[in-house]
């Protein structure tokens, strides 16, 4: 909302450039930081995830319960139209035989109408035609056949005709007919709706709810699990000499540190992990605790259990503790009617499969991926692949990594039976033990769907923003009473998580010593992605939020930045269509805005950028190989500590891409028509998208390097490590070129603009400018 309230001062009549000062402009007062932290992205997260929970967690129960009733109805409708109405066999033979005679007929119309069309196009206005028609008549003549067929050979006797009794006697016992069939049949599927809804609530609770979720969609790296580091540290101290002796150095260095050390009340800002312009811009000092940043600055978000790469022990034995309770009422609803209550033998051992395998499902799948792959679900969603194949691929991945909870099973039952003190017979074990895997196999597929389909849901691209804040809001009245709450605002705090982050890109633009609009943007870009940098080292275990924050987070970030081919040489790629419309929404009204104010867009620009490069910037400090000096550092300081989880980089992808879209579609010709307004402001965000993607890019590259250290592989220079993201890093190189594409885009703009050259408006030096050069 702060961005909104401050003007921006920048009623110039006439331009001096794309990039320069205006004319006429004087310099906007100063003002106080409007740091803006609201409770609405929270509730529009939690209303999100809830809704998108929702569809999963009772879409297969209610189709277990209703489908199977709905078609018994219809087939027993079709099978007291011919005449048959006892026994469920019979109505539902009679009934296929019917349709399959029916599709049958249907096929050789439409056979018959493509041979003698005299044409194409009379061929399709023929088929438009008898859409309806031919499959109706070829069913009347199928009902007429069965009928004149069956009471001819006097086969399944007991259906009413109109014949014999009056039209309205006839409709009311073909109602009653098959009301009874469907009542009939779905009592008897409420037993396994009932079981299928316990496993889908088992699998929604690790989304989300009351007992500790462990499921999450990170869009920045994670400090590792301490039990895991510790585990993994120990585990390669081991495997060479080399590790083992920087283990005891290490341990040496820590009993000769100080005892206690003081942390620094600010990062010294030549310590920053800047890079690019050339000035000797200094940044403001940043407040290097979330303690001394909390207020009134401070994070967005609060998560009640710190956020590791993996899951914490309380929340793994709360998440197994559910499994077994829910595993054991399975067994009480679905499994143990089914059995002989005299037989002990297969009742305990049946109990002991229903209690132990959602655990040992939870340890196989449910903790290894804890973290969600955004682009994997998304895009199968989004109309790039086939729903059924992807469907199957993910279960079937999902029930090879059960196989080891299989065995473990098996082994588990094999030391009850054996000393059980009353040794059953061999058929007895024999069936019980066979019986234990089906059940087994069928409780894993279940969950396994189960987990797929919340997945995909969760990750379903399409996201609106506009009707996300009206659903919340309750429309323009609910609105007004809270303060004026804009969906740009909704954007800012849904994708940045700290509150000294966000106000540095709603602060309206200002006059730098140095004498440009320009030039303060890009130092603001520097000190947005330095403090973002530093918030994911210093606060981001515990003040990452929860699921719904995450999804929110990528769902808003796919929206503009996701979809769409690669640009090409003809002009740049807005994305998809969906994306395009969604950006030019953004860009009009922004346009649209009262004059005298910031625009509305730049602010979610500039989020965007410091989003990408603070995530670039924290790479390159967190995942290193060598310090300052030079001096090779070991594996325990670098991915050893720090993982990066899947959904960063899809989250650094779409942000780098959205910013890079939303300033480019300002300054260029879409469809031969250009925006409502070329905004001013937002043609000065161009260098900070390249410096943001500059910056991403180089910490992917550190990452890479990181990567290639723990598989033991050597890379000299930056071409051995761009040949390696190339061969080995598959999910790395979609970033990195994401990072380029925008990059292009953006250079490409600015050098059409015609206003200067690249090299004397940024005043790149060193590696930024060989980048640009090689673009």
């Amino acid at each position: 909302n702060g961005q909104h309230s401050q003007s921006s001062k920048l009623s110039a009549t006439k331009q001096k450039g794309t990039f320069g000062r205006p004319r006429n402009a004087s310099p906007p007062l100063p003002s106080k930081p409007h740091h803006v932290i609201s409770s609405i992205p929270c509730q529009a997260s939690e209303y999100l995830l809830s809704r998108r929970l929702l569809l999963p967690t009772c879409v297969v129960p209610s189709a277990i319960l209703v489908v199977p009733a709905v078609s018994t109805f219809a087939l027993s409708s079709l099978a007291y139209i011919v005449g048959v109405s006892d026994g469920l066999l019979s109505i539902t033979t009679c009934s296929l035989i019917t349709l399959a005679a029916t599709w049958g007929i249907t096929k050789v119309g439409k056979s018959i109408i493509s041979r003698h069309a005299p044409n194409k196009e009379a061929e399709m206005k023929a088929l438009r035609q008898s859409f309806v028609a031919l499959p109706f008549w070829s069913m009347v003549i199928c009902l007429l056949v069965m009928k004149v067929t069956l009471s001819m050979l006097d086969i399944w006797s007991g259906g009413s005709t109109a014949d014999s009794r009056g039209w309205m006697s006839w409709s009311v016992g073909i109602g009653s007919n098959s009301m009874f069939w469907s009542v009939k049949v779905a009592t008897m599927c409420v037993r396994p709706a009932c079981a299928w809804l316990l496993l889908s609530l088992s699998i929604r609770w690790r989304y989300s709810g009351w007992f500790c979720p462990i499921v999450r969609c990170s869009g920045v790296p994670l400090r590792a699990n301490p039990f895991d580091a510790t585990l993994q540290k120990v585990g390669r101290n081991f495997t060479s000499k080399e590790r083992f002796l920087d283990a005891i150095a290490e341990g040496l260095d820590r009993l000769s540190a100080p005892s206690s050390s003081k942390i620094p009340d600010s990062i010294p800002t030549d310590k920053l992990p800047f890079s690019g312009f050339g000035t000797d811009t200094k940044p403001t000092q940043i407040a290097a605790t979330m303690q001394q940043r909390a207020v009134p600055g401070g994070p967005l978000y609060g998560s009640r259990n710190p956020r590791y790469s993996r899951p914490g022990i309380l929340a793994v034995l709360v998440q197994a503790l559910i499994s077994a309770v829910i595993g054991m009422l399975f067994a009480v609803v679905f499994v143990a009617p089914l059995l002989d209550s005299s037989d002990d033998v297969a009742v305990w051992i049946l109990n002991i499969t229903c209690t132990l395998a959602p655990i040992l499902e939870l340890f196989a799948n449910g903790i290894n991926e804890s973290e969600l792959h955004f682009e994997h679900y998304s895009s199968l969603l989004d109309g790039s692949g086939s729903f059924v194949f992807q469907m199957m691929r993910d279960v079937g991945h999902r029930m090879k990594r059960s196989v080891f909870g299989l065995r473990t099973l098996t082994l588990i039952l094999a030391s009850v039976i054996v000393t059980t003190i009353d040794r059953p017979a061999i058929a007895t074990i024999t069936h019980a033990s066979s019986t234990s895997i089906a059940v087994m196999l069928a409780m894993v597929s279940g969950m396994a769907v189960q987990d797929v389909l919340t997945r995909w849901c969760l990750c379903a691209p399409g996201l609106d923003g506009d009707v996300l804040l009206f659903n919340i809001l309750g429309g323009p009245a609910g609105n007004t009473k809270k303060t004026k709450f804009l969906t740009e605002d909704l954007i800012i705090q849904g994708i940045l998580s700290d509150g000294a982050t966000v106000d540095q890109v709603i602060k309206s633009s200002t006059v730098s010593r140095h004498g440009g609009y320009q030039e303060d943007e890009i130092a603001r870009n520097k000190i947005a992605c330095a403090t973002y940098a530093n918030w994911i080292q210093e606060s981001s275990t515990v003040a990452s939020g929860k699921l719904s924050d995450d999804i929110l987070r990528m769902c808003l970030l796919e929206s503009l930045g996701g979809g769409g081919p690669s640009s090409s040489a003809d002009g740049p790629s807005f994305g998809g269509e969906r994306q395009s419309a969604a950006i030019r929404k953004r860009l009009g009204l922004s346009a649209a805005s009262a004059s005298g104010t910031q625009p509305f867009i730049v602010p979610i620009v500039r989020c965007l950028c410091a989003f990408s490069g603070g995530l670039g910037d924290s790479m390159t400090v967190l995942f290193r190989t060598v310090d300052e000096n030079g001096t090779p550092l070991r594996q325990t300081r670098t991915s050893e500590l720090w993982k990066l989880p899947p959904g960063s980089l899809d989250a650094a992808k779409y942000a780098i891409k959205a910013a890079a879209r939303i300033a480019v579609m300002n300054s260029t010709l879409v469809d031969g028509k250009r925006g409502p307004k070329r905004d001013e402001l937002l043609s000065l965000q161009l260098p900070c998208v390249l410096q943001s993607a500059f910056k991403l890019r180089c910490g992917l590259h550190v990452y890479a390097k990181a990567v290639a250290r723990l598989q033991d592989v050597s890379l000299s220079n930056d071409q051995d490590v761009g040949e390696f993201i190339h061969s080995k890093c598959p999910e790395i190189l979609v970033a990195v070129e994401a990072c380029d594409e925008s990059a292009r885009m953006a250079k490409k703009t600015i050098l059409r603009s015609g206003d200067r050259s690249s090299e004397a408006i940024f005043g790149w030096k060193g590696d930024m400018k060989s980048y640009l050069a090689e673009l």
